[in-house]
């Protein structure tokens, strides 16, 4: 039997965010043009403050169960809203400076509206977590587990 620990697990699979992106790559490849511009305007605009929220994530992560963080994980997308518009707000407040400008005109309400495609997008991750939890257990029948 295979065992994993939770942690690692749970671990790898908040960088799904960065990884899910370069597989969209692959779509455009086969001639899907807008699944790339919408996974890589989500790892533009999410990806810095994403950063901060997984390191926060991975030291508190450490001594839990894996009740605890299966918890976590189903509540990670609303927990990152707050980083998300901070981090959006920063980017209003420097419209004005060529990074503002890099990273394109927007209005004061987007900063606090880019929620609900942060609600969409991290549980759409969130759902992809639990089910390759699930895939690995059911494919390795019973040979693969998490330990507790």
């Amino acid at each position: 039997m295979k065992i994993v620990s939770h942690l690692a697990f749970f671990r790898s699979v908040l960088l799904l965010p960065f990884v899910v992106p370069l597989f969209a790559f692959g779509l455009v490849l086969a001639g899907v043009p807008n699944i790339l511009v919408l996974s890589w305007a989500a790892l533009g605009y999410g990806g810095i403050p994403y950063v901060i929220f997984i390191v926060l994530a991975w030291r508190w992560m450490r001594g839990k169960t894996r009740r605890q963080i299966s918890v976590f994980g189903l509540l990670a997308p609303v927990l990152f809203i707050p980083f998300q518009v901070i981090f959006m707000l920063s980017l209003y407040a420097l419209r004005d400076t060529p990074l503002g400008r890099w990273f394109g005109g927007f209005h004061f309400r987007d900063c606090f509206e880019i929620s609900y495609f942060v609600i969409l997008f991290g549980y759409g991750y969130a759902f992809l977590a639990f089910f390759l939890w699930g895939c690995l257990e059911y494919f390795t029948l019973g040979k693969f587990r998490l330990t507790e």
